[in-house]
């Protein structure tokens, strides 16, 4: 059975009806210990929604370009994750970025899901979570995008570099060049020294990349 197309800017269907919410027929485990059997996604005024004051995810100018333009064109598809525990009524666990964003868009509803947590640590594990398990890229697949594309969902030079083996040296207008690529991997002992030695390796010209593994 087909769906209706949704308006997730208003909440609306093309005919123009209210949708209040909608309901996934499925098991769907956001964390350990968090089950649902009915995962809901409600729309809800941004207006009643609370930033959680430990978040601690930020995003640059670009990051905010980027996910600005792709909401412009496909809408907010991914719901804000919220909290229901009565002791932590609607504080955004998932999310922050997506609302900010919509927020500047003239957003009024966002579409949610909510999950009870009425333990704050386990609430916090779980923005943690989110924020931090988001996967890394197979280069080798990415090859098979345009570039084009890529560049503007918000791929830098350096990585387009990496993922075609681009050598700018050669000149433009002489096709796509192979290059050789030597890298090492660093262990460090925290953040503080990785950031260290990769601000070091930035200025002797390295090109670099931060990894956590």
């Amino acid at each position: 059975m087909g769906r209706d197309s949704w308006d997730t800017k208003n909440g609306k269907n093309r005919n123009g009806s209210q949708k209040r919410s909608e309901k996934i027929e499925t098991c769907f485990c956001l964390e350990r210990g968090i089950m649902a059997d009915n995962i809901e996604i409600k729309y809800i005024a941004i207006s009643k929604l609370k930033p959680a004051e430990y978040n601690p995810r930020k995003a640059s100018d670009i990051e905010v370009k980027n996910l600005t333009e792709s909401i412009k064109k496909f809408g907010l598809v991914d719901p804000i994750i919220v909290n229901s525990a009565p002791e932590r009524k609607n504080i955004i666990v998932g999310g922050h970025f997506r609302l900010r964003v919509a927020k500047q868009l003239g957003y009024k509803e966002v579409p949610v899901v909510y999950i009870n947590i009425p333990d704050i640590e386990k609430e916090k594990e779980l923005n943690l979570r989110l924020n931090k398990n988001l996967g890394s890229f197979d280069y080798d697949l990415l090859a098979n995008f345009d570039e084009d594309l890529l560049k503007e969902v918000g791929f830098e030079q350096e990585e387009l570099e990496d993922i075609f083996q681009l050598d700018d040296s050669q000149g433009q207008g002489k096709g796509k060049q192979l290059k050789s690529i030597f890298e090492i991997c660093v262990e460090c002992k925290n953040e503080k020294e990785q950031e260290k030695i990769y601000n070091k390796l930035l200025q002797e010209g390295y090109k670099c990349r931060l990894l956590t593994l």
